[in-house]
């Protein structure tokens, strides 16, 4: 069946629906992502609050982060649960862990733990994300230090 519009003298289709509807449940969308591909080889940049590297669901998977917002080596989160964007990036993270189990992530802190940010932080990390290593001479190994 389809959805019919009234124009005039004519009527036009919008919108043909399928006969048929495949609908994957939630739970088995990580079987069929897997299925597809695992993220080997891939580096994915984490522009978020930053990351509790301690979580194991994270172990073996980061590559050395960096802090935009304090300007260190260390891109762990900051604050308390108190604090409306604590624990995001971490909760990504894991997200980006299940969805591609084989691909490293660089976590880059650009957001506070309320999260907030500004557009320059997030230029800068965005830079750092496509040359971690300052030299587009060489394959991108990461640095600990962006500047």
């Amino acid at each position: 069946s389809s959805v019919m519009v009234s124009g005039g003298r004519n009527r036009m289709p919008l919108v043909k629906r399928p006969a048929r509807i495949a609908i994957t449940p939630f739970w088995n969308a990580p079987l069929m992502i897997a299925s597809v591909s695992s993220g080997a080889g891939v580096r994915i940049a984490l522009l978020d609050t930053g990351i509790d590297a301690s979580h194991p669901a994270l172990a073996g998977r980061l590559l050395p982060g960096f802090d935009f917002v304090d300007f260190d080596t260390d891109p762990s989160e900051r604050g308390t649960a108190l604090d409306r964007g604590f624990g995001h990036g971490t909760h990504v993270a894991g997200l980006l862990a299940m969805v591609a189990p084989s691909a490293r992530i660089l976590p880059l802190r650009i957001l506070d733990p309320d999260g907030a940010g500004n557009l320059w932080v997030l230029v800068e990390a965005m830079l750092h994300a496509v040359d971690p290593d300052g030299n587009p001479a060489t394959d991108d190994e990461p640095t600990e230090d962006p500047r």
